[in-house]
């Protein structure tokens, strides 16, 4: 078994502006429709945002030189059930499991992610 870490922290006014407008390209390059449907359902889509772009930059730590290229489309984080975050792999990236945990304090979200594959 292989397994793989990634961690990563945002502060949220780096992408302040651009969350704020739903018809921005960063928006759309960069989230599936099923996470900007959840964002806009969000208490606070800010947050939201914020930590699903961390999720997707630790999987792209944790996968750094496993695949030819990651890009942040290709890295879905929804909510699951029980509010805990789900993470699909897109567009050629099967094969590996991703476990995520996400978490907010004021104007920072952090995520770390545990990638691992049989």
């Amino acid at each position: 078994m292989e397994i793989r870490v990634g961690t990563d922290i945002l502060k949220h006014e780096r992408i302040k502006a651009q969350v704020q407008n739903p018809n921005d390209l960063f928006v759309a390059y960069t989230f599936s429709e099923s996470e900007r449907k959840q964002a806009a359902h969000s208490s606070n889509p800010l947050a939201y945002y914020a930590g699903r772009f961390c999720v997707k930059e630790a999987v792209i730590k944790a996968l750094s030189g496993q695949a030819a290229s990651v890009e942040p489309r290709q890295i879905e984080t929804v909510s699951g059930q029980n509010g805990a975050p789900e993470v699909h792999l897109l567009d050629g990236l099967k094969g590996w499991t991703i476990s995520a945990s996400i978490s907010h304090e004021d104007e920072y979200s952090i995520a770390s992610v545990v990638a691992y594959r049989e």
